[in-house]
């Protein structure tokens, strides 16, 4: 970790976006990319037809406490004052959420830090780290292990994190959040239209939909004889039955499949904060 410096201007933390898919790289969609086909909040009092997926919790730093004195007896400042926390959630070794710093405090809360959807499987290793931040340089104050289970977040309940010596971090834990749509991003070009991108748990995916297909016929309209304003309004329709899609998939298989518009759980990873 090395010594710590004295006070500079404050650097606040924000959240790393590639970092973590979950699923196959091919799913990913990085927060922050202009939508092609609508995602929206589900409509309300809905059913959501499939329920949010076991795997995926919304998570949340909530609070921590942290001991008044290092290891060694020391104070977390080079003045023996209070440290800057920062939560940290690492998943299989990759880091997938940072919170901001919380300045001088022994019980942060860190009310604006990010939160979101993310898969944590039965075989899945969750990590939660604290450190002291001062805007340049970081201690560890204590790591811990964070196991959760399906019925954690049933009621929306919360996880608490030993990190050893007195400290401890809080989790919120809930069913993962949805929006509304149909899942995926296309791309229409040279009388071509292809599948750019899909949320990994959407009704595209759900569908069979993979980066890359072609899909050359929406409810029997051939796209390549449309214009590009015709095959971005023929998707984007709202229509209750959904959209028949004639996919080639890579390797020249032709396959239909329908996607109607029903909930997504988007990761992260893919979406970023989902309050």
């Amino acid at each position: 970790m090395g010594m710590r410096r004295g006070r500079g201007p404050r650097a606040r933390l924000t959240v790393g976006v590639a970092l973590f898919c979950g699923l196959a790289a091919s799913a990913c969609i990085a927060p922050g990319t202009a939508r092609t086909t609508r995602l929206v909040p589900p409509p309300s009092g809905a059913k959501l037809e499939p329920g949010p997926p076991a795997e995926v919790y919304w998570l949340r730093f909530k609070t921590a406490v942290i001991p008044p004195r290092t290891t060694g007896g020391l104070g977390w400042d080079d003045d023996n004052g209070m440290p800057d926390p920062v939560a940290i959630l690492s998943v299989n070794g990759k880091e997938v959420l940072r919170t901001t710093t919380d300045d001088d405090t022994l019980q942060p809360a860190w009310e604006e830090a990010p939160r979101g959807n993310f898969r944590i499987g039965p075989g899945d290793a969750a990590k939660v780290e604290l450190v002291d931040y001062d805007g340049i340089t970081s201690t560890r104050i204590g790591e811990g292990d964070l196991v959760l289970q399906p019925s954690d977040a049933v009621a929306g309940g919360s996880a608490t994190v030993d990190l050893g010596r007195g400290a401890r971090v809080v989790v919120a834990v809930e069913p993962a959040r949805a929006l509304y749509g149909l899942g995926f991003d296309f791309k229409f070009q040279d009388r071509t239209c292809y599948v750019t991108s899909f949320f990994a748990y959407g009704p595209a995916a759900r569908a069979g939909l993979r980066n890359g297909d072609k899909i050359q016929a929406v409810n029997d309209q051939v796209l390549a004889e449309l214009r590009t304003e015709e095959v971005k309004s023929l998707i984007r329709g709202v229509s209750p039955r959904g959209h028949a899609l004639t996919l080639i998939h890579e390797g020249g298989t032709t396959e239909i499949v329908t996607v109607a518009e029903g909930p997504v759980y988007p990761l992260f990873s893919e979406h970023g904060r989902m309050d």
